[in-house]
């Protein structure tokens, strides 16, 4: 990859899918990469003693353009509450022309979010990551999507994070197959590093602010800002 080019890691991470984003971090990281250990690299910026919702480290890696991703994942059952709700009627035709994104069904509510991911970002990328992620956000709805979806943002504000105050956004990407993927994204940048905290939920789940604030609360700064 050409270290040039912008870091699409937020686009990736905020709701393109979990298993492309465990194949994309997998991808990337072989190519020029290397493999971290999950506890060192959390260990230099935060200390947590507990994850909720039986998320554990999963993996680590340094990617090509120097951004470093710690992903977490949880042992689970499907339940048939928190299973994705299936496409059905008039909602998307064959052809992908026919898709009212507005009227996707939406799976049960305050399911538990299926994976995480802190991202590192280099001095060189952070100022495109926090714009991508915080600054010019989109006002369409989903009524103002073409046929091929793409991101609306559910929610944004500023929450309490211990002593700070940080940005949160809640998005909705829609995307192929008619479906779309919650995600909820925190700037957590402490100690002058660039990090950004990202919650995604299953295909179809409808993403909840409050529990991701769980997953936010449960991270303490070792450094202040």
């Amino acid at each position: 990859m050409n270290a040039g080019r912008e870091s699409n890691v937020v686009v990736f991470l905020t709701g393109l899918g979990l298993a492309l984003m465990a194949a994309l971090v997998a991808y990337l990281s072989s190519l020029d990469g290397s493999v971290e250990d999950c506890a060192e690299l959390l260990g230099r910026s935060y200390a947590v003693e507990a994850w909720p919702f039986d998320l554990q480290p999963h993996s680590a890696a340094t990617l090509p353009l120097g951004e470093r991703v710690l992903r977490l994942t949880r042992e689970r059952g499907v339940s048939e509450d928190s299973e994705s709700p299936s496409v059905s009627g008039t909602v998307a035709e064959a052809d992908g022309k026919s898709i009212v994104w507005s009227q996707l069904p939406v799976g049960a509510k305050n399911q538990p979010p299926a994976e995480a991911a802190l991202v590192w970002y280099p001095q060189s990328l952070a100022a495109g990551a926090l714009e991508k992620a915080f600054g010019s956000l989109s006002s369409d709805g989903p009524e103002d999507l073409k046929p091929a979806g793409g991101p609306v943002v559910v929610h944004s504000e500023r929450v309490p994070w211990g002593s700070l105050e940080v940005p949160l956004v809640h998005e909705r990407r829609y995307g192929p197959g008619a479906v779309f993927h919650d995600s909820v994204r925190a700037n957590i940048s402490s100690g002058g590093q660039t990090c950004l905290l990202f919650v995604s939920w299953d295909p179809g789940l409808p993403g909840s602010v409050g529990l991701a604030r769980e997953v936010l609360g449960a991270i303490r700064p070792l450094v202040a800002r």
